[in-house]
């Protein structure tokens, strides 16, 4: 009988991180990093809290790591997804439903993220910068490849483009939070009104739509679509209750 090699040091260490980062991630979602507790987050991770310690030098530090782990993920299934997809509607649209599909689960930690871009001079300097941009970076990719398909406005810069998409995704998350909408129901219900309104109101390049479109009418029936969204998402709310 073949043995297995013991596994390495290395490898039991990293193994220790990831069960700790993964009880952190739990911990940071559900109470948000002010009033998560360490002494919990060893707890879920089955270690003592002064093994934590040994790890992380606190709650900063473990906040970074899990700061780490979000966006790695994030990144790495954006990537995936717009390289299996041609299109720019379609690209966007896979966007949209996997960004909500992270973030709104984690909207504590996101939002802890997004206070620290307030500061912009250490901001611009920091690693949440560099993976920042990173995941951006594919958003940036799609928008450049759609204005020279012709599919998206080429006289938008993809930073503005993206402000305005990921601004409108932002809106969209929050405000069904907020009315305590499930998150499961957050994504596929929002996305697509969203993504609708991007391009009918801003995204699209002039020559990509109908012939004939009015460009006021296609924002009415964007409007109409993201108030039956969040009508749909109440009524579950409201089932729920």
């Amino acid at each position: 009988m073949t043995r297995r090699p013991q596994s390495t040091r290395r490898q039991r260490v990293e193994e220790m991180e990831r069960q700790i980062v993964d009880a952190a991630l739990d911990a940071f979602s559900i109470h948000g990093f002010e009033n998560a507790r360490v002494a919990d987050i060893a707890r879920a991770a089955g270690v003592a809290e002064g093994t934590v310690y040994l790890y992380f030098r606190g709650k900063d530090a473990l906040f970074d790591a899990v700061q780490r782990r979000f966006y790695a993920r994030l990144t790495r299934e954006a990537q995936a997804g717009v390289a299996r997809l041609a299109g720019a509607q379609p690209r966007l649209a896979f966007l949209a439903e996997h960004w909500l599909s992270a973030v709104a689960p984690a909207w504590k930690i996101f939002a802890r993220l997004t206070y620290q871009i307030g500061f912009i001079e250490e901001y611009r300097s920091s690693d949440a910068y560099r993976m920042h941009h990173g995941y951006t970076e594919v958003f940036d990719h799609v928008a450049r490849e759609g204005a020279t398909s012709g599919e998206l406005r080429e006289d938008l810069a993809p930073s503005m483009m993206r402000a305005m998409f990921y601004g409108g995704l932002g809106y969209a998350c929050r405000a069904a939070l907020t009315k305590g909408v499930p998150v499961a129901e957050i994504p596929a219900a929002t996305a697509g009104p969203v993504v609708d309104a991007f391009l009918a109101g801003l995204g699209r390049a002039p020559a990509a739509r109908e012939a004939g479109d009015d460009d006021a009418a296609a924002l009415r029936e964007a409007a109409a679509r993201l108030e039956q969204a969040a009508a749909r998402l109440e009524g579950a709310l409201a089932r729920q209750a």
